[in-house]
C-alpha cells in the first residue's frame, strides 16, 4: 500500500484545518517517551482528527518505533482505518450494507461526499486550486464540515448513481447534502450533475473558456472538473449522412440565440486502440440505435474558438465499461417526455424511445393473450 505522506487534520469544534505530516502531528501533539520526543502542545489534539488528503476517507496515527527483534526505525505515518483501504469500499460490496450505511449517516444528519477513485482526465491534473462558484480544496470543505460526512468512494458510473438513488430514497436533498470531490477539489451536486441539462452543459462549456470550472493545458485547453452528465445521441449520430460521420459519436444537441449549435463529443483515450474493443463497439452500436447513457467524465474545451462556430464540448472516456452506462427503458421514457417538453432538437432520438415503448405494449399483450401473437402490428410500428 502507498506510503500515506501527509493528512488533512481538523479541529472538530473550531473547523480549522490544515494538512499535516505525521512526524509533525508527533512532535507537536503526541510525543514520543521511548524515542525521547517531548511533545510540543501536550493534550491539545483532543478535538483533532485526521482524513485523507485524497479521498477524505478516515486515517489514524501511528507513532515511530523500532521494531522488535529486527533492525530499523519505523517513522510516524498515517494509515486507513479498517474497512477504508485502496481497495475497499466504505462499505461492504453488499446493497443491504450500502443502503443501511447511507440511511444512518443522513439519520445523523450527515452529509455525502462521492469520492471519484478514477482516472477521468486525458492526463493527471489537479483541481485543487481550480476556479468554479462553489468550489472548494478538499481541506477547506472537511474543516467546514466538522468531519460531519459519509465519504463513498467511486469507481464507476454505476457505484455513483447507486449511491445518488439510495440517498434520495431516504429523503436526501441531494442539491444540499450531496457534494463530488476529485482530485483536490470539492464541488456541490448542482455543480457535479448536468443530466441532460443542455442549458448548463452549454453554460459550462463558456465558464471553461472563460479559464474557470478546469485547470489549463496549455494555452489552447481547459481540462474539467468530472460531471456526471446524460448523453443523448444527436440525430445525426443515429442516422449518419455519410460513413465519416458514423464514427463521432455527438450528443445533447443544442440550438443558440447566435452562432452555430452546442453538442457534445465522445473521445477515447488511445482512440485507435479503444475503436477496435469490444465495449467499444457495443457503446456505438446502442448509441447508434438510439438509446441515451450516463457518462462520468472530465470536460474538456479548445479555448479561444469563435463564439459563432460549433460550441463543442468533449467528454474524455478512459474506461468505457466504467464511465458509461446505458439507461433503462424507463429512464429512457421520462428522458424522452422532457425532452419533448423542453423543446431540444433530439427528434430521432425520441422516436426510437417511443418505437420501442410501443413494441414493448404490443409484445407484453401477446404474452397475455397468445391469440394475439402472429397479429399484424399497429400501423405505427415498423414491422422490420
Amino acid at each position: 500500500m502507498p506510503k500515506i505522506e501527509t493528512a488533512i487534520v481538523f479541529n472538530r469544534k473550531s473547523g480549522f484545518s490544515r494538512e499535516m505530516s505525521a512526524p509533525e502531528y508527533e512532535r507537536l501533539y503526541r510525543g514520543n517517551k521511548a524515542l525521547g520526543i517531548e511533545a510540543m502542545h501536550p493534550g491539545e489534539d483532543k478535538d483533532l482528527a485526521f482524513v485523507s488528503a485524497k479521498d477524505g476517507t478516515p486515517l489514524t496515527f501511528r507513532g515511530s518505533y523500532d521494531r522488535a527483534g529486527r533492525t530499523g526505525f519505523i517513522a510516524a505515518h498515517w494509515a486507513r482505518q479498517k474497512g477504508f483501504g485502496d481497495q475497499d469500499h466504505i462499505f461492504p460490496r453488499n446493497d443491504n450494507s450500502r443502503v443501511s450505511t447511507i440511511k444512518q449517516a443522513l439519520k445523523e444528519e450527515r452529509v455525502l461526499l462521492l469520492s471519484l477513485n478514477m482516472e477521468l482526465a486525458s492526463r493527471p491534473v489537479s483541481f485543487q486550486d481550480m476556479e468554479e462558484k462553489g468550489a472548494k480544496r478538499l481541506k477547506d470543505w472537511v474543516g467546514e464540515h466538522r468531519g460531519q460526512y459519509l465519504s463513498i468512494p467511486v469507481k464507476s458510473v454505476n457505484d455513483a448513481l447507486k449511491a445518488l438513488k439510495t440517498a434520495r430514497r431516504y429523503g436526501a436533498v441531494l442539491r444540499d447534502q450531496v457534494f463530488a470531490h476529485h482530485e483536490g477539489a470539492v464541488v456541490p451536486y448542482r455543480n457535479f450533475y448536468l443530466g441532460d441539462k443542455r442549458d448548463h452543459m452549454l453554460s459550462l462549456q463558456r465558464t471553461m473558456q472563460e479559464g474557470k470550472g478546469g485547470v489549463p493545458i496549455g494555452n489552447t485547453r481547459m481540462i474539467g472538473f468530472p460531471r456526471l452528465m446524460c448523453f443523448v445521441p444527436t440525430d445525426t449520430t443515429i442516422d449518419p449522412p455519410d460513413e465519416r460521420a458514423h464514427t463521432a459519436l455527438h450528443g445533447n444537441h443544442l440550438k443558440r440565440d447566435q452562432g452555430k449549435p452546442f453538442y457534445t463529443h465522445l473521445v477515447f483515450t488511445h482512440k485507435d486502440d479503444a475503436l477496435a474493443t469490444d465495449p467499444y463497439k457495443i457503446l456505438e452500436g446502442d448509441i447508434t440505435a438510439g438509446h441515451a447513457h450516463y457518462v462520468l467524465a472530465s470536460p474538456s474545451v479548445t479555448v479561444g474558438e469563435d463564439p459563432k462556430q460549433f460550441a463543442a464540448m468533449r467528454w474524455n472516456i478512459n474506461a468505457i465499461d466504467l464511465q458509461t452506462q446505458k439507461l433503462g427503458q424507463e429512464g429512457e421514457e421520462q428522458l424522452a417526455r422532457a425532452i419533448k417538453k423542453k423543446n431540444y432538437s433530439s427528434n430521432l432520438y425520441v422516436q426510437r424511445v417511443e418505437e420501442r415503448a410501443q413494441n414493448n405494449a404490443a409484445r407484453e399483450q401477446n404474452q397475455e393473450h397468445p391469440e394475439n401473437r402472429y397479429a399484424e402490428p399497429p400501423p405505427s410500428i415498423d414491422p422490420e
